[in-house]
């Protein structure tokens, strides 16, 4: 097979693909990478139709072009996997730099002193600096989220800078034979693999970018978008995941349900503006407070939720206590307001379900709420067996500051300063 004849193929299939670019980005607004994806395949399409031309146009146009066109778009899809995963480091001065170097190197060997092994050496050597560059970026990167498609693109462009090593390796041991009549057996394999090994460093790109826009429409799915903290339905499945987890371990899970007094008037008097402040203030504070390996959650309004992983009572009371103060030591806030926060805990038992742990730190809660606010409160009690025929309680309380008269439910001993 002529050397045209492969260049005219797989200039046909990156024109396909940069049509599958431009279908792509036109049914997915918004997807990362994909613009920086399509011009490297445009680049290369051009690159590669005008390699065919070799015998009517000017060495620089079909020697030279070609062959920057293959490196400049390696520096292109290292762009795009850039803007995929949103990295803050960026390598482009020494992608720039070698591609200046390559190009200087290919000038020099084609229209000054022409070697086709030199012009070898140097685009294979440009090609595996730039594909390594990637892959070692791809393999620092630690996204456990996207942990499969970022792997899967790293060993492509490792595999792709090895081809250009290998080729290297073969032009020095046999001096190729390149012209547009027969290509080499080696030297077609070589094309043909890297070819294909950049087919398929294309696709991992798109997959990683839709990977990616996955995950963030997840984060946004699960988070609440005022504090960035996990919101209600997200805490609902992590606290019945890990109320699962610890009955069969027989573990003790905690659960803090903590609810800032008087904000209301925060927002009647200072708006609510104001009041959106005070809620990110608050839930830095908690964060703070908090374990790594707590679950911390903004439950509605101006209330949040905090799951204590393999804790005792007395260990989440003082947790807590811990959270009460941070809040109450807020300084700086919006008009120079001050806010505190009433706090539930509960413990589980091995026949707590969600709904009966919840309601448990919802009378503790309502226990501080009527001691005076600023409290925490404990459930201290033991239930029995729940009945599995009563519908599940849709919310942890109606209104915390409803008088204690009008509330049935039993007061809890408060308790303060752990």
């Amino acid at each position: 097979m002529s050397m045209r004849d492969l260049l005219a193929g797989y200039a046909l299939t990156t024109a396909l693909f940069v049509f599958g670019c431009l279908v792509i980005e036109r049914n997915t607004p918004g997807l990362k990478g994909i613009r920086w994806l399509k011009m490297a395949f445009s680049l290369t399409s051009a690159g590669l139709v005008l390699a065919m031309c070799r015998s009517y146009l000017p060495s620089v146009l079909t020697i030279v072009f070609p062959h920057l066109a293959v490196f400049f778009a390696l520096v292109l899809i290292h762009q795009a996997i850039n803007d995929v995963l949103e990295l803050n480091q960026s390598y482009l001065p020494l992608s720039l730099a070698i591609g200046i170097a390559d190009c200087a190197g290919l000038l020099f060997f084609t229209l000054a002193h022409p070697n086709v092994d030199m012009r070898i050496y140097l685009l294979d050597t440009a090609d595996a600096l730039q594909a390594g560059l990637t892959a070692a970026v791809l393999f620092g990167c630690r996204n456990a989220a996207l942990r499969s498609p970022i792997r899967t693109a790293g060993y492509l462009a490792a595999g792709i800078g090895t081809v250009h090593l290998l080729r290297i390796a073969e032009s020095i041991a046999h001096p190729p034979q390149i012209d547009m009549v027969q290509l080499g057996t080696p030297q077609a394999f070589f094309v043909f693999f890297t070819f294909i090994l950049g087919l398929a460093y294309g696709l991992s790109v798109i997959w990683l970018s839709f990977c990616a826009q996955r995950n963030r429409l997840q984060t946004l799915a699960l988070t609440d978008g005022l504090t960035g903290l996990l919101n209600r339905r997200a805490f609902e499945e992590t606290l019945h995941r890990e109320l699962t987890y610890a009955q069969r371990s027989g573990q003790c899970t905690g659960l803090v349900l903590i609810d800032l007094d008087f904000f209301k008037s925060i927002n009647d008097v200072h708006g609510h503006p104001a009041g959106d402040e005070v809620i990110r203030r608050v839930s830095s504070a908690l964060q703070i407070a908090a374990r790594g390996s707590d679950a911390l959650a903004r439950f509605g309004g101006e209330e949040f939720v905090v799951l204590l992983r393999d804790t005792d009572l007395q260990q989440s009371s003082a947790i807590a206590e811990r959270m009460r103060q941070q809040v109450a030591s807020l300084r700086g806030l919006p008009e120079g307001v001050r806010v505190t926060a009433s706090i539930g805990v509960a413990i589980s038992s091995p026949f707590d379900t969600p709904e009966s742990l919840l309601k448990n730190a919802d009378d503790a809660l309502y226990a501080s709420k009527r001691a005076g606010r600023n409290i925490v409160s404990c459930h201290r009690e033991q239930p029995d067996p729940p009945d599995r025929t009563q519908s599940p309680r849709q919310s942890p309380h109606q209104s915390l500051d409803q008088s204690p008269d009008q509330d049935p439910r039993p007061a809890l001993q408060p308790t303060r300063g752990y």
